[in-house]
């Protein structure tokens, strides 16, 4: 519906117009609350990350091609600076952040212009030309309601950012531990090939005296080989866990031929501080499970804009005519210009879509729901599972190095030196050795596996805990 409000003097035309077209643009360029607190979480995240990279400077190139090493800490700063797979999800979050201002913005506004190719004569003059400015106003509350889903869905890709950040230091966790195990076997290895190799030279030094016959010599021989082949497998696996680390830490491929050190810090068994119901409380806030919370909350504001959407919007608009002079001297009002304010209303007749629209997004926000109960359960009884691995390691740490490894020393040292008296059999000196060694990689991988499980466990529980020695 049109109606001619009134007719401004000649003079304030062009300053009522742009009046009217900045009230318009400063209308659309408000931001919200929402927008303001998703603005200043991505600030806050930008300078975390700025944070993590000013404490871990990137080192030249050829300072890379010499090779990498560190704790696991440094190991895990590194690949909090370098991953790309953190990379991806900062950037992830950053654009559905930047895209709250798209979901809250007006329609742009329209600015028309008619020429009149056959000017129309009025009584105070011919019109000759026409502008006209149109903005449409959604029913209030859709845009506040469609900014409120997408500043929900940015605050589940934060959560997303930082349960990236707690996987990745998992990973680098495995990858580390995975190459301290596989050089705390080569070393085992070594020691023992190294005793095989010293009664072997024992057994042929005795062979002359009859002490020692040839098939033992052999047998004994045979022995150095295999451990020889072994540590020629471990060096293999050495070289690949090398590169599932420095791939875990997104390192660049001229990094792996240089070293990668690894500090060879023990592992100690010790079990959390705090009771399993604290564990359970952290655990179950995990950015992991808030996310389907946040995606929840998003689909909910969706559905509010669905409902805005089905209620009528309006356009507003003002023309103004440009009016030449009257053909005729003295009539009143001569050239004066006319304008306009017309405003518009939307008739959404098609209700039933609109109604299957907040049902869909109803069902969606209930699926999240429901998604976030099933990952509850699921990180209670992974949590169960992780803190029960993390207590039997530290016991099978406790039990080998206490106990089963001094016992199979002195088994073995005690063969070993009846073997070389000629009071052994080389069958029971192997034996014993074998099981000496058995021993030695069961506390290599008690303590691989006890370091994995705290890092699994902390991974649950999404921060770090403390720690008392195993009673």
């Amino acid at each position: 519906m049109e109606s001619d409000l009134s007719r401004l003097p000649q003079g304030s035309r062009l300053p009522w117009l742009l009046a009217a077209a900045g009230l318009v643009m400063g209308t659309a360029g408000c931001a919200t609350e929402t927008e303001r607190a998703a603005e200043s979480d991505l600030r806050r995240q930008s300078d975390a990350l700025a944070e993590q990279r000013r404490a871990l400077p990137k080192a030249p190139r050829h300072a890379r091609r010499e090779g990498l090493g560190g704790d696991l800490e440094t190991w895990v700063q590194r690949a909090m600076r370098d991953s790309p797979e953190l990379r991806a999800a900062y950037q992830a979050y950053r654009a559905k952040t930047l895209h709250i201002a798209r979901a809250r913005r007006l329609p742009d506004p329209v600015l028309t212009y008619g020429y009149y190719i056959r000017s129309v004569e009025t009584r105070v003059g011919p019109q000759r030309h026409r502008f006209g400015l149109r903005q449409m106003l959604p029913w209030p509350g859709s845009l506040s309601a469609g900014s409120d889903a997408v500043a929900a869905e940015a605050r589940a890709e934060a959560r997303m950012l930082e349960a990236a950040r707690l996987g990745l230091r998992l990973r680098v966790a495995r990858a580390f531990y995975a190459l301290w195990r596989v050089r705390q076997q080569r070393i085992i290895e070594a020691e023992q090939r190294a005793l095989l190799e010293q009664l072997a030279e024992s057994a042929s030094l005795h062979m002359s005296t009859g002490h020692v016959s040839l098939p033992q010599v052999l047998q004994l021989n045979l022995a150095v080989t295999r451990r020889t082949d072994r540590l020629a497998a471990l060096g293999q696996q050495e070289r690949a866990a090398q590169a599932r680390l420095l791939a875990a830490v997104g390192a660049e491929g001229d990094a792996i031929s240089g070293g990668v050190g690894i500090d060879d810090g023990a592992v100690r068994p010790e079990v959390p501080a705090l009771e399993l119901s604290q564990l359970r409380e952290r655990a179950l806030r995990h950015p992991r499970i808030r996310r389907y919370d946040e995606l929840a909350e998003a689909r909910d504001a969706a559905g509010e804009k669905a409902g805005a959407d089905a209620l009528p919007s309006f356009t507003l608009g003002v023309d103004y005519i440009e009016t030449g002079e009257a053909m005729q001297s003295g009539v009143p009002d001569s050239g004066k210009d006319p304008i306009m304010a017309m405003v518009s209303v939307s008739l959404p007749i098609f209700g039933g879509s609109y109604d299957r629209e907040q049902e869909a997004v109803a069902a969606e926000a209930a699926a999240m729901r429901a998604r976030g109960d099933q990952a509850r359960d699921e990180r209670e009884s992974e949590l169960i599972a992780a803190l029960a691995e993390v207590e039997d390691s530290a016991r099978r740490i406790d039990f080998n190095r206490s106990t089963l490894v001094p016992q199979a020393q002195a088994a073995f040292e005690s063969t070993a030196t009846a073997y070389t008296t000629g009071r052994g059999s080389v069958a029971s000196t192997l034996l014993s050795h074998r099981d000496l060694l058995e021993i030695q990689q069961e506390l290599i991988a008690a303590q691989h596996d006890h370091a994995v499980a705290w890092a699994t466990l902390e991974e649950l529980v999404g921060e770090a805990l403390a720690r008392r020695p195993l009673r």
